[in-house]
């Protein structure tokens, strides 16, 4: 999975019907948004409404890119559980570690999904 070389040249160039189809289906953030408006701080609110017009794929793409650049310390920083979801994990790790047979390997895990199961 690679950013394509015309990503972001696509994305300050186009305004594709595709976009603007999912636009009208999907909930969208506005850029006036608190939460939005915080989390991007200095980044131009015209740079990130053209990259959110990309397709799917390339704005993945992009957000891999931009998650990887984080050093581990950084993307840990980014993880905030609540007291519910941190107690959730440790009761997971203690059943794994008291019966490790029971894991559930992925593939098995997602044949299931798949096949709706």
């Amino acid at each position: 999975m690679g950013l394509s070389n015309t990503a972001l040249e696509q994305a300050a160039g186009s305004h594709s019907l595709a976009a603007a189809a999912q636009r009208e289906r999907s909930p969208q953030r506005t850029l006036c948004s608190p939460t939005v408006r915080g989390r991007i701080g200095h980044m131009l609110r015209e740079t990130l409404a053209k990259l959110l017009e990309l397709p799917a794929r390339e704005r993945a793409d992009i957000a891999m890119a931009l998650w990887d650049s984080l050093t581990p310390a950084e993307q840990e920083a980014e993880f905030d559980l609540t007291l519910e979801q941190r107690a959730e994990l440790d009761r997971r790790l203690a059943e794994h570690i008291a019966d490790p047979a029971s894991a559930i390997p992925w593939d098995e895990v997602r044949r299931k999904l798949r096949r709706g199961a």
